[in-house]
């Protein structure tokens, strides 16, 4: 019986996370694509917004990429001018990616776009206690999954945005 509990829960689980993250991955898909990015490019931006100048090793942490995927995004990134590497004044042998001001630019634009996430629709804004829940899940899974660091970099990352979202909200 618990074999068969154990199976139902996997394939629940499977088909439901696969569902929901190829429509997240769809509304992350239009909304890049209207500002003229791919997902990567975009999601590149991003990390670069909260840690600029990452070496690429950091980068394919924080975006749980291959570093040769990291090397070929950073290159043909680089190539549109929407970042640059240079290499680290303490250790030659590393490279740091900074986004330039038309990667700003490029980033910016797609922020305006973030309607296009239906899931965020879907979510149960006005149950604070859920959402508290759903959130702690999935740090916990990811924790397990892909480590403190990527845990800490998305912690990190989402008070500097709460950080800057309250004092944009406290200047107007």
């Amino acid at each position: 019986m618990k074999d068969i509990r154990k199976a139902t829960t996997l394939h629940q689980l499977l088909n439901l996370i696969r569902g929901l993250y190829k429509a997240i991955d769809e509304d992350w898909r239009k909304c890049a694509s209207k500002s003229g990015l791919t997902v990567s490019q975009q999601h590149l931006l991003w990390i670069l917004r909260f840690k600029d100048g990452s070496t690429l090793s950091e980068i394919s942490q924080y975006g749980l990429w291959h570093l040769s995927t990291v090397m070929d995004l950073v290159e043909r990134m680089e190539k549109l001018g929407l970042v640059y590497k240079e290499v680290d004044s303490k250790d030659a042998r590393t490279k740091r990616v900074t986004i330039t001001d038309k990667g700003n630019e490029f980033l910016n634009n797609s922020c305006n776009n973030s309607e296009s996430f239906k899931f965020m629709n879907a979510m149960e804004w006005d149950n604070l206690e859920r959402m508290k829940q759903y959130l702690d899940t999935l740090y916990m899974l990811n924790k397990s999954l892909n480590g403190d660091k990527f845990v800490h970099y998305v912690e990190q990352s989402a008070k500097k945005l709460e950080d800057e979202l309250e004092k944009v909200n406290t200047d107007k």
